[in-house]
């Protein structure tokens, strides 16, 4: 559990009882460096995190754009190849239309 202290903010920046508790070791001056040194470091992990979280994002938003366009890409595919069934169903029933006419009327010319 994080101590109390840790939550501890004035006007100005972070409390001296912080600082003391999270550089016991370091004087006043030292603590003020390495705090800054540490609140630089947190700033950049921070931007670093927020720079993952925006690339993850961003991913995210590619990997859904692909998605739609295939399955757009499936979907006209899926036209077109019912389209090309229709079209040959068509011809081979005209196919078979003209062979069945060209047989009644070769039926007819034998009687």
């Amino acid at each position: 559990m994080v101590p109390m202290e840790l939550h501890v903010k004035t006007r100005v920046g972070t409390s001296t009882r912080l600082k003391k508790h999270l550089y016991p070791n370091l004087a006043p001056k030292e603590a003020e460096g390495a705090h800054a040194n540490m609140a630089e470091i947190a700033a950049r992990l921070s931007w670093s995190s927020a720079a993952t979280v925006q690339a993850k994002r961003e991913v995210e938003v590619e990997v859904k754009i692909r998605e739609r366009n295939d399955a757009y890409e499936r979907a006209r595919s899926d036209r077109l190849d019912t389209q090309s069934l229709r079209n040959k169903l068509e011809e081979q029933i005209a196919h078979e239309t003209l062979r069945q006419e060209s047989t009644r009327a070769s039926l007819k010319v034998e009687q």
